[in-house]
């Protein structure tokens, strides 16, 4: 009897904490939030600063719990500038009361520049919110007025350039290896026109001592590729492109091709940093000369390729979806062809539970530059030349759940 009433006083008091415990965080989590506005801060980039230095705020582990959703994209804008787009969403009490805030980051400005002007753009488009609680009573602005920028004249007329050299070198008793690159880019984007001109080579040789036979494994390859685009509107675009290349690895002595394109966008080009749903179909000439005889056996030849390809990319509140399907052939053959489907999804499925999937199969018929002599054990093992095959693949998941605190305002950089 006495053991019968050891077990049941435990158990009550076991009871008492699961039932006393969650409510007495919530009342002291509630008592320490003083009422600020509860935001879900859907971002990857700058989430740190932007917790540092906007504290009127409670940042919330999860949408479900918040009264206003922040996500925050970026994409890529003329001269090398980003441009950042920042999507307010309203929920609960707020609900539609939304907004779209942007603001562009340009070369030269440094990191703590960019930083400061989106936390500046965040703090703007939360006063919209902020005027409807109390907290709009500890509220003042400032306005520092500034001169108004003149007709400014770029000399570089949009033109942006990029150079950059890198190598390395490594090694142990029995392997040593090293490797080389270099790049030089040039672009030129406004609203009419986007003009990329580039030229990379990258080398790399590595060394294998295998008791006394010794082998090498050297992968070079350069290429000098240019594109243009022309804007037609806000849902269409034409362009071409054009390359000129040389690859060990897909037996490649020398290549040249031209492709005109054509775009059309689903979506308005505006809409770009949260939605693209776009079509594109791209029409080739391609000359090859390759450095040991085809299993077509030829050493080089001319050939018209064509590309049909569409792409989605969604980024909402509920999640992030993308998806690209490619079909190619060569026109002399169609069943030289190919087929890819590349998919994501990083989907919020309830409060706390998210699912995030990647995926992209290949089939693969249009390996016309294998050479005839086939692929050693070499080749093979060390990846010393494209192998032939009929498909490749690859996937990945995972599923997460997070549960606790519902806040996440402190910012703990130790270790």
């Amino acid at each position: 009897m006495r053991i019968y009433r050891g077990f049941l006083f435990i158990h009550l008091i076991i009871l008492f904490l699961i039932a006393a415990g969650p409510a007495g965080a919530s009342r002291l989590e509630e008592s320490a939030c003083g009422g600020k506005l509860d935001i879900f801060l859907d971002t990857n980039a700058n989430r740190d600063y932007i917790r540092e230095n906007i504290r009127f705020v409670n940042y919330v582990r999860d949408r479900e719990q918040a009264q206003l959703h922040l996500l925050i994209t970026s994409q890529g804008a003329g001269g090398y500038g980003v441009e950042y787009t920042m999507l307010f969403t309203g929920l609960k009490e707020f609900r539609g009361v939304n907004d779209t805030l942007r603001c562009i980051a340009r070369e030269p400005e440094t990191v703590e520049q960019i930083r400061s002007k989106i936390v500046n753009r965040i703090k703007i488009g939360l006063m919209r919110y902020i005027s409807r609680t109390p907290q709009a009573n500890q509220v003042s602005i400032l306005y520092s007025e500034a001169e108004q920028p003149g007709v400014i004249e770029d000399k570089w007329d949009h033109w942006v350039f990029t150079i950059g050299l890198g190598g390395g070198l490594s090694g142990e008793e029995s392997s040593e290896s090293y490797n080389y690159e270099f790049g030089a880019y040039a672009d030129r984007i406004t609203d009419d026109w986007k003009f990329n001109l580039g030229y990379g080579t990258d080398y790399s040789e590595s060394i294998y001592d295998v008791g006394e036979k010794e082998i090498k494994k050297i992968r070079k390859r350069y290429s000098i590729s240019a594109l243009a685009v022309r804007s037609i509107s806000n849902h269409w675009s034409i362009g071409a492109t054009g390359e000129v290349s040389e690859s060990i690895y897909y037996n490649l002595d020398f290549s040249a091709s031209v492709a005109p394109a054509i775009e059309f966008n689903v979506f308005p080009y505006s809409q770009s940093t949260r939605r693209d749903f776009r079509f594109m179909y791209k029409l080739e000439y391609l000359f090859n000369r390759y450095n040991e005889e085809t299993i077509f056996f030829v050493t080089e030849e001319g050939l018209g390729h064509q590309e049909f390809s569409v792409d989605l990319q969604v980024r909402e509140n509920w999640g992030t979806l993308s998806g690209r399907v490619t079909a190619s052939s060569y026109l002399h053959d169609l069943d030289l062809n190919q087929v890819s489907i590349i998919a994501g999804a990083g989907i919020r499925v309830t409060e706390g539970v998210s699912f995030n999937i990647n995926a992209r199969y290949s089939a693969v018929h249009d390996q016309i530059s294998i050479p005839r002599r086939g692929a050693s054990a070499e080749d093979i093992l060390l990846r010393r030349q494209q192998i032939e095959t009929t498909y490749n693949y690859s996937t990945s998941f995972s599923i997460n759940y997070r549960f606790g605190s519902r806040y996440s305002n402190i910012v703990n950089p130790r270790f």
